[in-house]
């Protein structure tokens, strides 16, 4: 959805589903938070199980009501069947359906008392001319499609019962499920007494009516002989569609959508039954099942002894022992708000994160929490022990990426997959949206004691939902900041998701299994692009990137190089931005993507390594004092966007082939961008070991090697400079020593000589510098590394 600019996403899941998939995660809370996903409780005993999804444009809108799961199999792999109604205006058929699928999802929005998902809601309403229309709908007199769901008083079997009034000839149905005793075969026996029941039963999936009496006019057929197909993987497909068709002297009713075969699927136990949503059509010619394939031959007529389905019914799994449960938690205005079916006495809420967890009191007012905190989800505790389900957190912050202002959806279109060729038709495009030029008036370098200094950029300290709101909301043509922040969520999300989206078929799999939709995952092989066009536009992208930076050092890099290292000598003392990350990260992105998934006819890993350097080396010369620590999300985001420079930087040297001082003084400049916070530098560096691994066909042993030895040289610094060691003079050294300048950092020095009485003559690789030859005195002491 995301790859067709579709961004405003609510996902409606039954409660004891949620519950079970929380219960049964090994790490709970690890989902992506760019749609609101709502927990939905049935209030009369059965399960939340309609199948509808509502695609909403700012001139038409898209309904489907249908029998599949948002599952892998249930939009691929099963036989499903779903009606699909688009319309432009109310003065259609169509728009009645659209109308009431957009009431029926709005009321349960509303009633879950998200103030999220219902923000979302205002966002249709303003962004679409389409849904004012159809919102404007009254109820039509006369036989129209009619969307179908349980209503106060009205089940969907009485629903059916007051639309179908006429004589019924036949009844025929396809369920995967039927309830043992065959209650609704016998519900429409009893209410419509048809001269014939044909129901298809697939035993392989599903489960069959093994306890109803014999019927002469009831008969039964396998799935099988009813739908043929030459396909053999077409016809061996798992049967999921829902589907009745009346026969009748008016015409034919089809009657299509997520209710099984059951007693509660159709509500005929008042008590206990579930939320289902169907449509029913009317044809005065069509045989629906007919244009469908689906042909009931009495000559393949079955006894329902002669079905052996050997699954039974299923319980409900998830704990539905708990006190209470947690209906809801959102986070706003700096406080986590939970609501719960039940209230309990003197109880604490558990927050967990990535690593431990922490107990508050509850409120209900809210509950205060810290800015910083990247919550997985929360339980409520009681004596210690966690007496509610898990719920994720649905945070407010996160709205600004479900934002679906059509300006910001033009990057993401740029994205769409059509033909496999989305990224390499329009990556062309998307760069030319990077704006290198931004603010750089105030960058540059700066002259030892000279007056002039660079302006303070930490600016006002804002919170989390007013930082996601400004970068993420403004005009691609008024705020370049934004876009430029934009553009690198949507290739972050584009490669971080590009082996996952290889890895959707497990390796070890049968082909049935693949063909059944029981397969979970896809072959783990990395798949080589069959094209190229993108490859010169990432080079272009890499080349602009290099003349900003050599433009920002221009005086650096022009001035003697007698003075290159020297106290009067120029200098940076710019500080990080988020959007100065965005640029280096958008090429360390595109480097990475090229380099893990090589096109065919691109030799240019070498140079795309090469630029990696230059730029990392580049970057850390010009940004050196780094980013100012400060209380608010600003900080968060750079600390975010600080690891993936570091990992990624890490991940392309260890693919290149360079000598191992070249990796290792760049390692450890990139490590000294953590000062001496060696946790916060470990953590990280155990993100980059765990990527390391998963594409160690890319890594090359001896750089990798190089990597690790630079680790432990620089925490070996660290703990040396900690007790006043390490300081030398130049003259001791002459070749192949590590040293350290406090404004460049960690240099390697290839050899050294007298050049004067004073100064020595050095050749060194130092990141940024692009020239090896320069000087420094004698007499001050070094940092030897």
């Amino acid at each position: 959805m995301r790859s067709r600019g579709i961004r405003n996403i609510v996902v409606l899941i039954d409660s004891t589903q949620y519950d079970t998939i929380m219960e049964d995660k090994e790490s709970p809370g690890g989902f992506r938070n760019d749609f609101a996903l709502l927990r939905v409780q049935n209030r009369t005993n059965g399960v939340f199980h309609p199948k509808v999804s509502l695609f909403i444009g700012e001139r038409q809108a898209l309904a489907l009501v249908g029998s599949g799961n948002l599952t892998y199999s249930g939009m691929a792999h099963n036989k499903e069947l779903w009606g699909a109604f688009c319309a432009k205006s109310k003065d259609t058929d169509e728009a009645s359906i659209i109308s009431d699928v957009w009431n029926y999802l709005s009321d349960i929005i509303v009633s879950s008392g998200s103030k999220i998902a219902t923000q979302q809601l205002e966002w249709c309403r303003s962004c679409s001319d389409a849904i004012k229309d159809f919102e404007s709908m009254g109820y039509r007199e006369g036989y129209k499609p009619r969307f179908l769901f349980p209503r106060p008083g009205k089940t969907v079997f009485d629903q059916i019962m007051y639309m179908i009034d006429t004589d019924v000839r036949t009844i025929k149905i396809i369920a995967p499920y039927y309830d043992s005793e065959g209650s609704l075969i016998n519900a429409l026996k009893n209410r419509y007494n048809p001269d014939m029941i044909k129901c298809a039963i697939d035993e392989s999936y599903g489960y069959v009516p093994a306890k109803m009496k014999y019927d002469n006019n009831i008969r039964f057929f396998h799935w099988h002989d009813v739908f043929c197909s030459e396909n053999q993987f077409e016809s061996a497909k798992k049967l999921h569609a829902k589907a009745i068709q009346f026969e009748t002297s008016a015409g034919n009713y089809l009657l299509l959508g997520s209710s099984n075969a059951t007693g509660a699927g159709f509500g005929l136990n008042r008590h206990c039954y579930n939320d289902e949503a169907d449509i029913i059509i009317h044809s005065s010619e069509d045989d629906f099942f007919e244009r469908l394939g689906i042909n009931f031959n009495d000559d393949l007529k079955k006894a329902i002894t002669d079905f052996h389905s050997g699954r039974k019914f299923p319980a409900r799994t998830a704990n539905e022992s708990f006190p209470c449960h947690i209906t809801l938690c959102e986070k706003y205005d700096g406080k986590l708000h939970i609501s719960f079916d039940n209230d309990i006495p003197d109880i604490k809420i558990r927050v967990h994160f990535d690593e431990g967890y922490k107990d508050l009191d509850f409120s209900e007012d809210g509950i205060e929490t810290d800015e910083s905190w990247k919550i997985r989800y929360v339980a409520a505790v009681s004596d210690n022990m966690e007496i509610s389900n898990k719920a994720l957190v649905l945070d407010y912050a996160d709205l600004a990426k479900r934002d679906p202002d059509s300006r910001l959806s033009k990057i993401e279109s740029l994205f769409r997959s059509d033909n496999n060729n989305g990224w390499d038709n329009n990556i062309a495009k998307v760069l030319s949206y990077v704006n290198l030029d931004i603010d750089d008036m105030n960058r540059h370098a700066s002259v030892h004691d000279s007056a002039i200094h660079s302006r303070d950029r930490t600016g006002t300290v804002i919170g989390k939902e007013q930082f996601d709101n400004t970068v993420f909301t403004k005009s691609p043509y008024t705020g370049p900041y934004s876009l430029n922040m934009h553009i690198l969520d949507q290739i972050q999300f584009f490669v971080s998701n590009q082996q996952e989206n290889y890895d959707e078929i497990d390796e070890t799999s049968s082909r049935k299994d693949i063909v059944s939709g029981n397969a979970q995952d896809c072959s783990q092989e990395r798949q080589i692009n069959r094209t190229y066009s993108d490859r010169t536009e990432i080079m272009g992208y890499l080349k602009r990137l290099k003349c900003h930076y050599d433009r920002l050092a221009k005086d650096f890099d022009n001035q003697d190089e007698f003075y290159r290292l020297q106290s009067k000598g120029v200098y940076f003392r710019n500080q990080i931005t988020c959007n100065d990350y965005s640029y280096i990260l958008i090429a360390l992105m595109l480097i990475f993507h090229r380099l893990a998934y090589p096109v065919k006819g691109d030799e240019n890993s070498i140079r795309y390594i090469r630029y990696c350097t230059e730029l990392t080396g580049r970057f850390m010369m010009i940004y050196r004092a780094g980013y100012p620590v400060t209380n608010d999300y600003t900080y968060m985001k750079l600390e975010e966007m600080h690891r993936n420079f570091f990992v990624y930087s890490l991940l392309i040297l260890s693919a290149g082939n360079m000598n191992k001082d070249t990796v290792g003084v760049w390692a450890m400049n990139l490590m000294e961008t953590f000062k001496d916070d060696t946790a916060k530098l470990m953590s990280c560096y155990n993100d980059y070991l765990r990527l390391s691994n998963e594409y160690r066909s890319l890594m090359n042993k001896h750089s990798a090697e190089a990597i690790e030895k630079a680790r432990a040289r620089y925490l070996d610094y660290l703990e040396s400079i900690a007790a006043g060691g390490n300081i030398e003079t130049i003259s001791k050294y002459q070749r192949n020593f590590y040293f350290h300048k406090e404004k460049f950092g960690f240099i390697f020095c290839k050899e050294s000589y007298r050049a004067t009485q004073e100064y020595y003559r050095l050749k060194v690789i130092y990141p940024g510098i692009k020239d090896e030859t320069t000087f420094i005195n004698n007499l001050p002491k070094i940092k030897k590394a």
